[in-house]
């Protein structure tokens, strides 16, 4: 992928956060679904020379762990 694609990719994807936003039936997997596109962005946007993208991809890993476990939980310890 080209740096031209990457970066059209990236602002797709950027969209795509805001577009998650009222589409699911439950908050968790709404939550869910934005801690998925939050983490894909945080993964495409690493960078060699830069430490602070890797801590935000650790950062964003662990969001995505905890909305996973909640929409877990709500789904299946009601």
């Amino acid at each position: 992928m080209d740096n031209f694609d990457l970066k059209k990719y990236l602002a797709e994807n950027k969209l795509e956060e805001e577009k998650y936003i009222g589409q699911f039936g439950s908050r968790s997997a709404e939550n869910l679904a934005m801690a998925k596109a939050k983490f894909s962005n945080a993964i495409l946007a690493l960078d060699s020379d830069n430490m602070e993208t890797a801590k935000l991809a650790e950062e964003t890993y662990l969001m995505l762990g905890n909305a996973l476990k909640a929409h877990l939980d709500e789904r299946f310890n009601r």
